[in-house]
């Protein structure tokens, strides 16, 4: 969230690129986290449980997945799609 942030209040294009990267690396490391220890410790639990961090866990991946990409295609990054679409 800071390093996006940073790349958002970025004057520059590359400035906002270098930190659009490192942000999405970051979540690259906290999704590969959630998809593994986290869904290992949930398996250990009831089926209740289980289903309900499966559910949670594709909720996140999709949606989280679909910020990189609509701000690299948006308005902050190359402006491909307008404003209502990045919205």
């Amino acid at each position: 969230i800071v390093t996006g942030l940073i790349g958002a209040l970025s004057q520059t294009m590359l400035a906002r690129y270098t930190w659009w990267l490192v942000s999405t690396i970051a979540f690259i490391f906290v999704l590969y986290y959630l998809l593994t220890s986290l869904r290992s410790a949930a398996s250990q639990r009831s089926a209740e449980v289980q289903s309900t961090f499966n559910t949670l866990t594709v909720l996140v991946a999709v949606l989280w997945t679909a910020y990189p990409i609509l701000w690299i295609i948006g308005t902050e990054g190359a402006g491909v799609v307008g404003l209502g679409v990045e919205t």
